[in-house]
């Protein structure tokens, strides 16, 4: 169970380094006072950075109820 618990605050620890690396810089305002439109360069359907997140950990607690199987198992 500790090395379950150093994964997960590692995890977490790089996830908010890679969140606060990867954060942009507030955009500019428009030249001209004004007008809609889109982001330059921006994806067609943008996946929000708590959905990559929510899917790591997903992944995480899979791959963790998996382990605790297989330890219960062989036991």
């Amino acid at each position: 169970m500790e090395k379950f618990k150093k994964i997960f605050y590692g995890l977490y620890v790089t996830l908010l380094a890679v969140h606060l690396y990867k954060a942009p810089p507030p955009a500019p305002p428009p030249p001209g006072g004004g007008g809609g439109g889109t982001t330059p360069e921006a994806p067609a359907s943008p996946i929000d950075m708590y959905i990559v997140y929510l899917g790591v950990i997903a992944i995480f607690f899979i791959l963790y109820h998996f382990y605790k199987y297989r330890e219960r198992k062989t036991v």
